[in-house]
């Protein structure tokens, strides 16, 4: 788990990263995610940890009261949903003004968690 969560990465050794380099996300019912960004090309990549149970995958973006859903498109056979999309990167890297839920929708139902953007 990220016992740094709030905090910047200087002046400490930084675990929290996933197998793929990835920021980690905890979601509802002990799973978890990985996300990770391309600044270049807006894309942004979520790594699930069952890909055969995953029916979709969505971030939802919170600003001042009004919600907007990011839809993810499955690629490398399944294993990995991307989205390009310079407006859901910039709402993510608002930071605390922005609230981003990410939602992996399962056959076993929805699991949730907050996507939090560690600037480096």
């Amino acid at each position: 788990h990220d016992d740094h969560a709030e905090e910047g990465h200087e002046g400490h050794d930084h675990a929290p990263h996933g197998p793929n380099g990835g920021h980690m996300v905890e979601l509802s019912g002990g799973s978890h995610a990985e996300w990770s960004h391309d600044d270049q090309t807006n894309q942004i990549v979520v790594y699930v940890e069952d890909p055969e149970s995953v029916e979709n995958v969505v971030m939802n973006v919170t600003i001042e009261g009004e919600t907007t859903a990011y839809g993810f498109e499955p690629n490398e056979g399944g294993t990995q949903y991307q989205i390009v999309s310079p407006d859901l990167l910039f709402a993510i890297k608002m930071g605390d003004s922005v609230e981003t839920e990410l939602v992996v929708t399962t056959t076993d139902g929805d699991a949730s968690g907050a996507v939090k953007h560690h600037a480096h």
